[in-house]
């Protein structure tokens, strides 16, 4: 009867052999290794727990187009900013960040770029790159000027998920 219970036996120890090992073994890192890096690391870890158990690369490829669609969603709503603002000043204000994240976008697609080719500095710079010209949003505001809360809250976002890339890109290197 021990016979007959062995392959079975013996194909449950391969499968569960083939299941568990690669999840034992994978390069993936733990949130906890990438957001103690991160100046706030609660968001950090909001944003990267969706991808909890990827790839390094794969995460930052997730981080990455999570800031081309914010890029892009609040390129639109400046647009949409500019037409409805009635202060010249803000009218400006807004402008000088729709420039800003053209150069954004730019920013983001090198970044892409870098990451499909490997080149984890290049990357990090291009991160560095696209959290500058969102800083430069920010502080293209004009004396006595209101910030919006959605531009301060998106602005913040942005470069909090750059420091993301930035630190991935770093663990990529081998640092």
């Amino acid at each position: 009867m021990a016979n007959n219970y062995s392959p079975l036996v013996a194909s449950i120890v391969v499968v569960l052999f083939l299941c568990i090992a690669p999840c034992a073994y994978s390069d993936a890192p733990s949130i906890s290794d990438i957001c103690s890096k991160h100046n706030n690391p609660v968001f950090c870890q909001e944003i990267i727990k969706k991808k909890q158990g990827s790839e390094l690369s794969d995460l930052a490829q997730y981080v990455i187009e999570q800031i081309q669609t914010r890029v892009g969603s609040t390129k639109t709503a400046l647009d949409s900013m500019i037409q409805q603002a009635k202060a010249p000043r803000l009218v400006e204000h807004y402008k000088s960040c729709a420039w800003h994240y053209s150069d954004a976008m730019n920013g983001v697609e090198k970044t892409k770029q870098m990451l499909e080719s490997r080149d984890y500095f290049g990357m990090a710079v291009a991160a560095s790159a696209v959290m500058t010209h969102i800083d430069d949003c920010a502080s293209s505001e004009a004396p006595g000027y209101d910030p919006s809360v959605f531009l301060v809250k998106t602005n913040q976002d942005l470069e909090n998920l750059s420091v993301i890339v930035m630190i991935i890109a770093n663990r990529l290197s081998g640092n």
